[in-house]
């Protein structure tokens, strides 16, 4: 699949729901991608206090929601 550690682990963790895949227009490839962006998103915004910091949260979240607007996943979820 072409996945690092990482991304396979969090690969692994959204398929153990399999409706993922009912989701209109969701492939293997795309959730590849998917998931691929949002390691990619996490691994630029975590810092060594990312957990005890809110600020640091709130800005990992944000980076969060800002690849899920990019990738339209919210609007691929809804239908």
């Amino acid at each position: 699949m072409g996945l690092t550690e990482d991304e396979l682990t969090f690969y692994d963790a959204i398929t153990k729901d399999e409706n993922i895949f009912k989701v209109d227009g969701m492939s293997d490839k795309k959730l590849i991608e998917i998931v691929k962006d949002l390691s990619d998103t996490i691994r630029k915004n975590i810092s060594i206090d990312w957990y005890n910091k809110e600020s640091v949260q709130a800005q990992m979240r944000k980076s969060i929601r800002n690849t899920d607007i990019r990738l339209n996943i919210q609007k691929m979820l809804q239908n």
